[in-house]
């Protein structure tokens, strides 16, 4: 009965604050983005000009890398 608890309300629960976490820390270090459509240029994630996918991208659409870098050594 433990396990069947521990399958279907605490690691659902664990799983969603994980991802709700990494979502918080990719915004933090995204480097920014600029849309030339609408005219829209910044240094930060904006939850109301990106798409959440562009989070896990390793370039923005300004070609810029971000700070980080994620190449074995």
């Amino acid at each position: 009965m433990e396990k069947t608890i521990f399958f279907l309300v605490r690691l659902p629960k664990i799983s969603i604050t994980i991802f709700f976490l990494c979502c918080v820390l990719a915004a933090i270090i995204y480097p920014g983005s600029q849309k030339e459509i609408i005219g829209y240029k910044s240094n930060i994630y904006s939850f109301t000009h990106n798409f959440l996918s562009e989070l896990g991208s390793l370039k923005t659409n300004t070609d810029e890398k971000k700070s980080i870098n994620y190449s074995r050594r």
